[in-house]
Protein backbone atom coordinates (compact mmCIF):
# COMPACT_ATOMS: atom_id res chain seq x y z
CA UNK A 1 0.00 0.00 0.00
CA UNK A 2 1.11 3.64 -0.79
CA UNK A 3 2.49 5.13 2.48
CA UNK A 4 0.47 8.09 2.49
CA UNK A 5 -2.20 8.34 5.10
CA UNK A 6 -4.52 11.22 5.64
CA UNK A 7 -3.71 13.42 8.69
CA UNK A 8 -6.33 16.19 9.83
CA UNK A 9 -5.17 18.48 12.38
CA UNK A 10 -7.24 21.04 14.37
CA UNK A 11 -4.50 23.29 16.22
CA UNK A 12 -2.33 26.28 17.17
CA UNK A 13 0.76 24.66 17.92
CA UNK A 14 2.23 25.88 14.92
CA UNK A 15 5.43 23.96 15.45
CA UNK A 16 3.69 20.47 15.70
CA UNK A 17 1.93 21.16 12.13
CA UNK A 18 5.45 22.05 10.76
CA UNK A 19 6.82 18.55 11.73
CA UNK A 20 3.51 16.82 10.98
CA UNK A 21 3.26 18.10 7.35
CA UNK A 22 6.49 16.12 6.13
CA UNK A 23 4.86 12.55 6.28
CA UNK A 24 0.88 14.42 5.74
CA UNK A 25 -1.24 14.83 2.85
CA UNK A 26 -3.00 17.34 4.62
CA UNK A 27 -2.74 19.37 7.52
CA UNK A 28 -5.67 21.64 8.48
CA UNK A 29 -5.32 24.33 10.54
CA UNK A 30 -7.94 26.03 11.87
CA UNK A 31 -8.04 30.27 10.82
CA UNK A 32 -8.87 32.99 13.39
CA UNK A 33 -12.39 33.08 11.21
CA UNK A 34 -13.05 29.58 12.72
CA UNK A 35 -12.49 28.53 9.14
CA UNK A 36 -9.77 25.59 8.01
CA UNK A 37 -6.47 26.34 6.16
CA UNK A 38 -4.54 23.66 4.39
CA UNK A 39 -0.80 24.31 5.45
CA UNK A 40 0.61 21.22 3.26
CA UNK A 41 -1.00 23.05 -0.17
CA UNK A 42 -1.22 26.80 1.12
CA UNK A 43 -5.00 27.17 0.42
CA UNK A 44 -8.01 27.30 2.03
CA UNK A 45 -9.05 23.66 2.90
CA UNK A 46 -12.49 24.02 1.22
CA UNK A 47 -10.59 24.97 -2.17
CA UNK A 48 -7.66 22.48 -1.47
CA UNK A 49 -9.01 19.59 -3.04
CA UNK A 50 -10.95 21.35 -5.97
CA UNK A 51 -7.63 21.42 -7.73
CA UNK A 52 -6.39 18.17 -6.82
CA UNK A 53 -7.71 17.06 -10.82
CA UNK A 54 -4.90 13.92 -12.01
CA UNK A 55 -3.99 13.69 -8.06
CA UNK A 56 -3.33 9.72 -7.10
CA UNK A 57 -5.63 9.20 -4.49
CA UNK A 58 -5.57 5.80 -3.61
CA UNK A 59 -2.83 2.76 -3.93
CA UNK A 60 -2.20 -0.69 -2.94
CA UNK A 61 -0.81 -3.81 -3.82
CA UNK A 62 -2.98 -7.30 -4.39
CA UNK A 63 -1.47 -10.78 -3.92
CA UNK A 64 2.13 -9.97 -2.18
CA UNK A 65 2.82 -7.55 -5.16
CA UNK A 66 1.26 -9.42 -7.94
CA UNK A 67 -1.15 -6.80 -9.13
CA UNK A 68 -0.64 -2.97 -8.35
CA UNK A 69 -4.09 -0.87 -7.89
CA UNK A 70 -4.19 2.75 -7.97
CA UNK A 71 -7.13 5.53 -7.97
CA UNK A 72 -6.43 8.93 -10.45
CA UNK A 73 -8.72 11.73 -10.12
CA UNK A 74 -9.66 12.78 -13.13
CA UNK A 75 -12.21 15.85 -12.50
CA UNK A 76 -14.67 16.27 -9.57
CA UNK A 77 -16.28 13.26 -8.07
CA UNK A 78 -14.85 10.66 -10.83
CA UNK A 79 -11.51 8.73 -11.19
CA UNK A 80 -9.91 6.05 -12.82
CA UNK A 81 -9.21 2.98 -10.98
CA UNK A 82 -6.54 1.10 -12.47
CA UNK A 83 -4.83 -2.87 -12.08
CA UNK A 84 -1.57 -4.10 -13.36
CA UNK A 85 0.58 -7.01 -13.53
CA UNK A 86 3.88 -6.01 -14.25
CA UNK A 87 3.24 -3.99 -17.45
CA UNK A 88 -0.22 -5.56 -18.46
CA UNK A 89 -3.17 -2.94 -17.63
CA UNK A 90 -5.80 -6.00 -16.11
CA UNK A 91 -7.81 -3.43 -15.09
CA UNK A 92 -9.21 0.12 -16.77
CA UNK A 93 -12.43 1.90 -15.44
CA UNK A 94 -14.10 4.74 -14.66
CA UNK A 95 -15.07 5.26 -11.15
CA UNK A 96 -17.01 7.78 -8.66
CA UNK A 97 -15.49 9.39 -5.50
CA UNK A 98 -17.81 10.40 -3.09
CA UNK A 99 -17.50 13.77 -1.22
CA UNK A 100 -14.41 14.40 -3.87
CA UNK A 101 -11.96 13.39 -1.41
CA UNK A 102 -10.30 16.32 -0.64
CA UNK A 103 -8.68 15.18 1.96
CA UNK A 104 -8.65 11.06 0.99
CA UNK A 105 -11.14 9.02 -0.34
CA UNK A 106 -14.07 7.73 1.51
CA UNK A 107 -13.59 4.11 3.10
CA UNK A 108 -16.86 3.26 1.14
CA UNK A 109 -14.93 4.25 -1.95
CA UNK A 110 -12.10 2.15 -0.87
CA UNK A 111 -13.95 -0.68 -0.45
CA UNK A 112 -15.54 -0.52 -3.57
CA UNK A 113 -12.35 -0.04 -5.30
CA UNK A 114 -10.52 -3.02 -3.52
CA UNK A 115 -13.51 -5.55 -4.62
CA UNK A 116 -13.28 -4.22 -8.02
CA UNK A 117 -9.70 -5.15 -8.00
CA UNK A 118 -10.06 -8.54 -6.25
CA UNK A 119 -12.58 -9.55 -9.54
CA UNK A 120 -10.11 -8.01 -12.30
CA UNK A 121 -6.96 -10.52 -10.13
CA UNK A 122 -9.21 -13.17 -9.98
CA UNK A 123 -10.14 -13.36 -13.79
CA UNK A 124 -6.60 -12.31 -14.93
CA UNK A 125 -5.55 -15.16 -13.22
CA UNK A 126 -8.03 -17.45 -14.82
CA UNK A 127 -7.74 -16.24 -18.38
CA UNK A 128 -3.92 -17.36 -17.64
CA UNK A 129 -5.01 -20.82 -16.69
CA UNK A 130 -4.15 -20.77 -12.89
CA UNK A 131 -6.05 -20.49 -9.86
CA UNK A 132 -6.26 -17.49 -7.45
CA UNK A 133 -4.62 -17.80 -4.39
CA UNK A 134 -6.64 -17.66 -0.81
CA UNK A 135 -7.48 -14.54 1.15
Amino acid sequence: MINQMPLYVETSNKRWTRDAMKDSIHVCTAGPKEDFYCRTHGVDAAKCGLERDNDVIFGDFLDRGEYGVIVIRQEPYRAKLIVVRCTAVVLEKEVSVAYDAPFGPDISDILTWQELAREAADEDYCERGLIPPEA
